[in-house]
């Protein structure tokens, strides 16, 4: 279901494939790798041009976009993923 929204929103695809480079890069003995942070960048780019605009802003795909960001820099494990699912669901519950 979640990759039907990538097509949608550039966004949430680059804050998606940081979050599998992340994941991917700390299976490995490494922390960060090239792409994930490349990934990352971009996502965060995205949101700073998004700022000025506050519908653009305050959209389910920004605050999404961010709530993956943050949870890739927070953790990978159980706690984590409960926590990223919160804010989606206020994010969702809020919109509109």
């Amino acid at each position: 279901m979640w990759f039907l929204f990538l097509d949608e929103d550039p966004l949430l695809c680059q804050a998606t494939l940081g979050y599998s480079s992340a994941a991917h890069g700390r299976r490995l003995p490494l922390t960060d790798t090239i792409p994930a942070v490349r990934h990352k960048m971009d996502a965060i780019r995205m949101i700073n041009e998004r700022l000025p605009d506050v519908k653009k802003a305050t959209s389910v795909g920004t605050m999404i976009g961010v709530a993956v960001l943050a949870n890739v820099e927070v953790s990978l494990n159980a706690c984590g993923m409960e926590k990223l699912m919160l804010i989606l669901i206020f994010a969702i519950e809020t919109d509109g």
